[in-house]
């Protein structure tokens, strides 16, 4: 088995680290075994087992080759400028074993671990929830390995803390730092994109670098970062795994201070120093003295000279513009200035590098010249008649329209692969997820039959149907995502497939709009676990309130109630919208349908409020009392607020107050007592209540006034 095999075996490229070797290894032997306890058949068993020979030939393969340098090859390995022989010493030794933190484990009480991001020499990045503020971060978590001693441990709290205060635009934001169990780790803000070396992957695969005017964005915002940083920290450890390309555009650096954590006897004997040794400074490989700023100076360099070049400067490093005809002579003596052996030969600080970048010292010179020659030869052609100025515009090209096309091609191109891994990422974490709750659901079945009193039972029971509840939504969204990845990835596979066959010829504009729907589709499937989840949650809510309302109609002794035309409408919509994979309008539409059913609820029960309001205002009117008291009792059953048998009542007593009053009128008291007797009985808040008690003092004022309180009416006549 070769190398290639090896990685392809593993599903890997071949920019790997050590740890990312094991882990993938790890991983993969991990999932195996637990197929092959599970297989039902000897036939699938004996599959399994073979596949098991095969992932184990290819690890020993990886490790013998030294598949731990990231994109060099052994020669160029043994390149390495003012490297030590004890740098290159190792290759293709042990990888380092990486943090394995299942779904759902929980850090310091608060960060919640949902699925891998990746995995390299210093640890390995999750998704994970910050429950205290309910957001999702990127958790990164140091091999346990790393940290051995009480220095590595301080440096690296010391370090990671300094990086929290650092906000920038093209700074990766570090929000937190801490320890829990055995674990070191930082949060940081989750981007989405992809990695400078995967862009570069990609790129070396479709043979063409990167356009002179992206790889300037990417030397002007490192600059900037830095510049920004240096008062603060220096990096120590630009790379092309530590540039992250957002999907919006932006450029970003990550891991500010991680670099420290090891010395240079722990990066010899992890190995891990080997990927990134040919971005570290000559200085820093050697471990002269304190390594200041120039240092990532020389890695900026060097990832700018990889990115137009193809390759990282070896031996005798060819000046970028001997190898590109379209790097202007400035940009290539700004990047050679960089790769100085010597740091006090570089740009004094970031500010100056980043001033060589932006062209101020050529842009005005040579490439101007250079056009105004051309601009002088087809002026002579216009003044001799030979071309018109509007065909003298068409023929003055644009110069980077080429460059900018290809490189969005290939940007799109990463993304794509990108998406790819984390789609197939995501069903594997459901399928972990999944077989998590199955677990813990047996355990606790096994408990309550294990149960030593009721009141242990009824706990755990408790505890079972919690869990119950999250393996069946565990379960729908692994199934539902499971048959909608593979309804789509086969055709997307193909349209990728297309797309990169009809790049080698066409022009990348032409192809360009097939790249932006096919990455449509995949952030589309990206995005569906999360709606499948949200869909989910709102058809139980909805399913939860129409179990509410059936119950309410079977007290009324109403059967087979007809849906009303909104819930209806919502319902059929959401069924065509989870037949077409679009959970998110499906989730939309549950939560309308759930809202017509209250809203139908009511409305039921202002009917039936109102209902027996009017038998109680009709037993009222004709003076038979006795069946007020009892309808009004119905009422209440059915009106939520109260408000309206509250209304009832007030009108009842508003009828005797003006009763009341109107014997007051005419001087007599006693009635007048009487009636505002049977007011209190409905309302004493009635409007007019308080000022006739008043009036009735003045008038009698032997009067006794009961205290007002609520009561029902009397049973008698209406007064």
């Amino acid at each position: 088995m070769t190398r290639d095999e090896a990685l392809g075996v593993l599903g890997m490229t071949e920019a790997v680290e050590p740890g990312q070797v094991e882990a993938a290894l790890k991983a993969r032997l991990e999932d195996l075994e637990r197929r092959l306890a599970a297989a039902p058949t000897p036939a699938l068993k004996e599959k399994y087992q073979a596949r098991r020979t095969e992932l184990e030939a290819a690890g020993q393969v990886l490790r013998s080759a030294g598949a731990a340098v990231v994109g060099l090859s052994r020669t160029q390995v043994m390149d390495l400028p003012l490297a030590e022989a004890s740098l290159t010493r190792g290759v293709g030794g042990p990888g380092v074993a990486a943090v394995g933190l299942e779904p759902g484990t929980l850090l310091s009480d608060r960060y919640e671990v949902r699925r891998v991001l990746g995995s390299g020499g210093m640890g390995t990045v999750y998704e994970a929830m910050d429950r205290l503020k309910g957001e999702r971060v990127a958790l990164k978590v140091l091999l346990p390995g790393l940290m051995g001693n009480a220095r590595a441990q301080e440096r690296f709290l010391n370090e990671a803390k300094v990086a929290c205060r650092l906000s920038h635009p093209n700074i990766v934001r570090v929000f937190d730092v801490g320890y829990s169990g055995q674990f070191y780790y930082l949060t940081m803000e989750l981007v989405e994109g992809h990695t400078l070396r995967e862009r570069l992957l990609a790129q070396r695969a479709a043979r063409t670098p990167f356009g002179v005017a992206e790889a300037l964005k990417v030397g002007e915002a490192l600059c900037s970062a830095l510049g920004y940083a240096h008062s603060i920290l220096v990096h120590r450890d630009v790379k092309p795994e530590n540039v992250f390309l957002t999907e919006d555009g932006q450029v970003k650096l990550m891991d500010f201070g991680i670099a420290r954590v090891q010395t240079q006897t722990e990066m010899t004997r992890t190995g891990v120093a080997l990927g990134t040794a040919y971005y570290m400074a000559p200085e820093q490989l050697l471990g002269l003295g304190e390594i200041d700023a120039r240092a990532d100076q020389y890695s900026v360099g060097v990832v700018l000279y990889e990115m137009l070049a193809g390759q990282v400067p070896t031996g005798v490093v060819e000046p970028l513009n001997k190898t590109r005809r379209d790097v202007p002579a400035g940009l290539s003596r700004a990047v050679m200035r960089t790769l100085s052996a010597k740091a006090e030969q570089r740009f004094p600080d970031m500010a100056a590098f980043g001033q060589a970048l932006t062209g101020k010292d050529w842009s005005a010179g040579a490439r101007v010249l250079k056009w105004l020659g051309a601009v002088a030869v087809l002026g002579a052609l216009v003044v001799g008649g030979v071309l018109s100025y509007p065909s003298l515009k068409g023929l003055i090209p644009d110069p980077n329209t080429g460059t900018r096309s290809r490189s969005e091609l290939l940007r799109f191109e990463g993304e794509g692969q990108g998406l790819l891994k984390l789609v197939d990422g995501q069903q594997r974490d459901l399928r972990e997820a999944l077989r998590g709750h199955e677990s813990e659901a047996r355990r606790l079945e096994g408990q309550v039959r294990m149960a030593r009193s009721d009141d242990e039972r009824r706990r755990i029971e408790g505890e079972l149907r919690t869990e119950e509840a999250a393996l069946a939504q565990a379960d729908e969204v692994h199934r539902r995502y499971r048959d909608a990845v593979d309804a789509a990835l086969p055709g997307l596979q193909g349209q990728i497939n297309m797309a990169k066959e009809q790049g080698k010829t066409a022009e990348p504009t032409e192809i360009i709009p097939e790249w932006k729907a096919i990455l449509a589709q995949l952030q589309k499937l990206k995005a569906m676990p999360t709606e499948i989840r949200d869909y989910y949650r709102d058809r139980l809510r909805y399913e939860s309130e129409l179990r509410e309302f059936e119950r309410v109609l079977k007290s009324a002794e109403i059967t087979n109630a007809v849906p009303g035309e909104r819930r209806q409408q919502a319902l059929d919509a959401a069924q065509t919208a989870v037949a077409a994979n679009d959970y998110a309008q499906a989730a939309r539409l549950y939560d309308q349908a759930r809202e017509a059913v209250l809203e139908e609820k009511r409305d039921f029960r202002r009917q039936r409020t109102q209902a027996f309001l009017a038998t109680a205002g009709r037993a009222f009117d004709k003076g038979e009392l006795a069946m007020v008291p009892m309808a009004l009792d119905q009422a209440r059953q059915w009106d939520d607020s109260g408000q309206a048998v509250a209304e009832f009542k007030r009108e009842r007593a508003l009828l005797f107050v003006k009763s009341a009053q109107r014997a007051l009128e005419r001087g007599e008291a006693d009635i007048a007592e009487i009636a505002l007797g049977r007011a209190r009985e409905w309302d004493t808040q009635a409007p007019g209540y308080a000022e006739a008690q008043e009036q009735l003092a003045r008038l009698k004022p032997k009067a006794v006034v009961a205290p007002d309180k609520e009561s029902k009416p009397k049973r008698g006549g209406k007064g």
